[in-house]
């Protein structure tokens, strides 16, 4: 399917799609274990770089290859793949993937946000609450008050 969606919209769409359907309709619909999971996402990355070759192979003759053609080619490329062992066809395959997902690139960039921890509180120093306007000091109050009991 990774092949297939790269040769019609890019692998960029592909990787994205595929994304999608291994995190969240697993999470909706299915409780797919860790193992097989990591076996779907190993295969859909070699499908996407299977379209990628072919399209090197077939740069020359882009304009004249029909979409009937490159789908068997990427068949066969795939088929191919299957008998040199490059995709894992059993969820014990010690092989893991490890690039990352759209998902684990958000949750990277949420980190904080997602685990609840709160930004670094701003130490006064005695100068600083000594200059603060009367507004000033009742705002930082909190923050001043928690430094205390630190």
């Amino acid at each position: 399917m990774q092949a297939d969606l790269s040769n019609k919209y890019g692998s960029k769409t592909a990787k994205f799609l595929g994304d999608i359907h291994e995190n969240i309709y697993d999470k909706l619909f299915t409780i797919q274990p860790y193992k097989e999971k990591n076996m779907d996402l190993w295969n859909n990355n070699i499908g996407r770089k299977v379209s990628k070759e072919i399209d090197k192979q077939t740069k020359i003759f882009k304009d004249i290859t029909s979409p009937q053609i490159r789908r068997d080619i990427t068949a066969e490329n795939i088929y191919n793949k299957i008998k040199r062992g490059e995709l894992i066809t059993n969820p014990n395959d010690s092989r893991v993937y490890t690039e990352p997902t759209l998902f684990d690139n958000i949750k990277s960039k949420l980190k904080g946000f997602l685990t609840g921890q709160a930004a670094p509180i701003q130490q006064f120093s005695r100068q600083q609450i000594g200059a603060m306007t009367p507004d000033e000091f009742r705002m930082n109050e909190p923050q001043i008050m928690q430094q205390l009991q630190m």
